[in-house]
């Protein structure tokens, strides 16, 4: 992406208001899955066909580097649902903790060990899943800070 394009993205206004974003919120945590799927899946699709759009433009110049190729309408859809999903996985996580995730902790014992005997630790994270993910992990350790 050229620095131009960058800027331009920067500069862009969020296209979405208040009360779509109290929706979306409304649906990640009262709505039941098939709905926020479902309505994921059209979003996701409204974005990746408005290809003036300056994140759509953004995403496609992503997809093109990673694909070696012109990205298509389905490719550009894979890539917004992605993160529309992400968004209320966040939304999931930060709210409900890990409830209703499957989600795999190693090294729990090490956390509780340290937690039991007054010792501090340090937590890091590569960006292998989500740090919201992480963040959950407060709720299933207490006494974790």
């Amino acid at each position: 992406m050229s620095a131009s394009s960058v800027a331009q993205w920067a500069r862009s206004r969020e296209s979405g208001c208040r009360w779509q974003f109290r929706l979306l919120l409304w649906l990640a945590l009262h709505a039941p899955a098939w709905l926020g799927g479902t309505l994921v899946w059209l979003i996701a699709l409204v974005f990746a066909a408005q290809r003036g759009r300056p994140t759509t433009q953004a995403s496609a110049a992503y997809l093109r580097r990673v694909l070696g190729r012109e990205p298509g309408l389905r490719d550009r859809h894979r890539h917004a649902r992605a993160f529309a999903q992400v968004y209320l996985d966040r939304v999931r996580l930060l709210t409900r903790g890990l409830e209703g995730f499957e989600a795999e902790v190693r090294g729990q014992q090490l956390i509780e060990r340290a937690l039991s005997e007054g010792r501090g630790g340090v937590l890091l994270g590569a960006h292998f899943g989500s740090f919201e993910a992480m963040r959950a992990l407060d709720r299933a350790l207490p006494g974790l800070r």
